[in-house]
């Protein structure tokens, strides 16, 4: 989880984020619009997994962000809101940096990988 209180101490310095509970039917421009409204020009990277579920699609956003300050912006802005009846989680990547994040994830990205498959299928 992230701690406030570590990050305005200088204690903390991780910039890998995960946004848990992402809606299913979210596409990257969704995500990317998102971000640019809470921290615009503040990441360097995102991807958005998406699993296929027997239940639809289960989404992660996973956002590599220039600074400590934008931790704390999408936390104080996007942790515990609701969207689409999904409350969004901001935690802690437990991949981090860019590299390892994208090879951990960016297989599941379709639009990212510039596949024709839109939706993953249960």
């Amino acid at each position: 989880s992230i701690e406030i209180s570590a990050i305005e101490a200088g204690v903390e310095g991780r910039k890998s984020i995960v946004l848990k509970n992402v809606p299913g039917t979210w596409r990257r421009r969704d995500l990317q619009t998102a971000l640019d409204c809470v921290i615009p020009g503040g990441y360097e990277a995102f991807i958005l997994a998406r699993l296929p579920l027997r239940r639809g699609v289960a989404a992660y956003g996973f956002v590599i962000v220039t600074a400590m300050d934008c931790v704390l912006q999408l936390y104080r802005s996007l942790h515990g809101r609701d969207v689409d009846g999904q409350t969004l989680e901001v935690r802690f990547s437990k991949a981090q940096g860019a590299q390892r994040v994208f090879k951990s994830w960016g297989r599941l990205d379709a639009e990212l990988r510039g596949s024709a498959e839109e939706e993953p299928t249960p």
